[in-house]
C-alpha cells in the first residue's frame, strides 16, 4: 500500500442547491416494487433529497391503490397500500423526501376507463360538482398515503381546457372561480403545498418549456387535504 502525505485541509462538501429533484415517471415505465427502494438509495447516495415519483400521468396507467375509487389502479401496473407505507418508511429512514404526482387534469384515460360518469371521457377531467369532490377525495387519499410529504405535484400540463367551456356539467362562473383559473387545475386548503406544471410561451424562435408553476407563475397551499393521522 502507497501512503500519500498531504497537508492537513477542511473539506466542505454541500450540494449546490437546495432542491435536488429526480422525476421518475412509473405511469409510463412501471417498475416493480424492490426498484423503487433503489432509487431511494440512489437518492441518499447522490444527496438528491426530493424525488419525485409520478404515479399516474401519460394516460398510461394509474399505479397508486385507491380505497375510494378501486378502478382506478391499473391491473397488473400498481403498487399495493403495503408497498406505499413500506416505500414512505423506507425513504424517512434514509432522509429522502418523496413528491408523489397525480398528473390531472389532462392525461386522464385511467378516470376516464374506470369512472367515466364521474370525471368524464373527453380527455379532460370535467368541471362538475361531482368531480371536483372526488378529485378533492383523491388528493386526500394521496395525501394519508404520503404523510411525510409536505410537497404534493398535480402535473397540470398538456390539458385541453378548452373542453370545460364545451361541458354540460361544468360548474357555474362562481364556483369555477373558487375552483380554478382555468390554467390549472387545482386542491382548496392551507398547509400541504402543491406544484403544478405549466407551459411558457417561446420566445426569440426559441421552443416553448415546461416549467415548475408553483415557483415562476404562483404556488397554492392544499393542506386541508391532508389526512389526520
Amino acid at each position: 500500500m502507497r501512503l500519500i502525505d498531504a497537508p492537513r485541509r477542511e473539506i466542505d462538501d454541500a450540494p449546490g442547491c437546495s432542491w435536488r429533484g429526480l422525476m421518475v415517471d412509473l405511469a409510463r415505465d412501471f417498475h416493480e416494487f424492490p426498484v423503487l427502494l433503489e432509487y431511494v438509495d440512489l437518492c441518499r447516495f447522490y444527496k438528491i433529497r426530493t424525488p419525485a415519483p409520478a404515479f399516474h400521468g401519460r394516460s398510461k396507467s394509474y399505479t397508486l391503490p385507491s380505497r375510494a375509487f378501486p378502478r382506478l389502479s391499473t391491473p397488473g401496473r400498481s403498487y399495493t397500500e403495503e408497498e406505499i407505507r413500506e416505500l414512505v418508511a423506507y425513504a424517512a429512514r434514509r432522509d429522502v423526501l418523496l413528491m408523489p404526482e397525480i398528473d390531472v387534469p389532462g392525461h386522464c384515460a385511467s378516470f376516464a376507463q374506470g369512472y367515466g360518469d364521474v370525471f368524464g371521457t373527453d380527455g379532460i377531467i370535467c368541471q362538475s360538482e361531482q368531480s371536483m369532490a372526488c378529485m378533492e377525495a383523491l388528493f386526500r387519499e394521496l395525501c394519508g398515503m404520503f404523510p411525510n410529504s409536505p410537497y404534493i405535484h398535480i402535473g397540470g400540463d398538456e390539458a385541453t381546457i378548452s373542453k370545460w367551456t364545451e361541458c354540460e356539467k361544468r360548474l357555474p362562473p362562481a364556483a369555477r372561480a373558487a375552483w380554478t383559473s382555468m390554467r390549472t387545475l387545482h386542491a382548496r386548503g392551507a398547509g400541504t403545498s402543491w406544484l403544478s406544471f405549466c407551459m411558457l410561451p417561446s420566445s426569440a424562435g426559441q421552443p416553448r418549456r415546461s416549467c415548475p408553476a408553483g415557483g415562476l407563475r404562483w404556488s397554492g397551499r392544499a393542506s386541508a387535504l391532508r389526512s389526520t393521522r
